[in-house]
């Protein structure tokens, strides 16, 4: 009976839709995280973006747009309350709590507790994982889950981190393949045309003279962050930011 109202209680919660309002511009990563998520021979992907590089809206787009077409889709952010405590929890507990799922200590567990969907793999989203990197047994939780999604092939998981090296590290912890890139090193850069398109909602930006409009729209393009964008709408153009960011791009390709 405990067990059972266990599994009702995580998929009322493992069903329930993300609050987050669709991005009338989606990131070039959207579509390219969803079509990896297909991938049978891969069990967790890591997706990294520079902070300010629209990662973390571009997981929420995803979420709900895939919540939409029927998958289960699970969108935890490790930056909630809690994680930023002095005593932060351990990765599993955390994990349990945010997914409702009551399962054993042991990972084996952990997919007979996951709801189940027709249109496809159950997928769970870790967004800002660095903050859990060091934590008490992450790695040793991820590296036992990989090996079972693999296995089992009902679920996903994808981790956001926002940084190349932090990237790197976890793909080292599978040994093999488990864990993948959800894409290219650049999969999330916006181009000029997409910056354009988040120009042309900007009602500040039609208060600006034609050169600086010129120049904020080149040197977006240049750092591929709708967030640098935005902040030199309001504050000037600032070259020194947009190569800041294209450099991060680059050292992770």
């Amino acid at each position: 009976k405990d067990l059972l109202l266990s599994r009702r209680r995580a998929n009322k919660k493992m069903r329930a839709p993300l609050n987050h309002e669709r991005s009338p511009v989606l990131s070039p990563a959207v579509e390219a995280i969803e079509k990896a998520i297909l991938n049978p021979f891969c069990g967790v992907y890591v997706h990294w973006g520079p902070i300010g590089s629209g990662k973390t809206v571009a997981l929420q787009d995803m979420t709900v747009i895939m919540q939409s077409k029927g998958y289960i889709v699970k969108y935890l952010d490790a930056k909630d309350k809690g994680v930023q405590s002095n005593e932060k929890p351990k990765f599993i507990d955390w994990l349990r709590s945010g997914l409702g799922l009551y399962f054993g200590r042991y990972t084996a567990d952990f997919e007979s507790f996951l709801p189940k969907s027709k249109a496809g793999p159950t997928v769970i989203i870790i967004d800002h994982f660095e903050d859990f990197m060091m934590t008490v047994n992450a790695v040793a939780v991820i590296k036992g889950l990989c090996r079972d999604a693999v296995e089992k092939r009902t679920y996903k998981i994808v981790l956001g981190v926002s940084g190349w090296k932090q990237a790197l590290k976890i793909l080292n912890w599978s040994g093999g393949e488990k864990i993948r890139l959800a894409a290219s090193a650049g999969c999330g850069r916006w181009d000029i045309d997409r910056i354009n398109a988040i120009a042309a909602l900007e009602p500040h930006f039609t208060t600006l003279s034609d050169e600086e409009r010129a120049e904020i729209i080149r040197l977006g393009a240049v750092s591929g962050s709708p967030s640098v964008f935005h902040e030199m709408v309001y504050t000037g153009p600032d070259e020194a930011k947009a190569l800041m960011v294209q450099q991060q791009y680059a050292e992770g390709t």
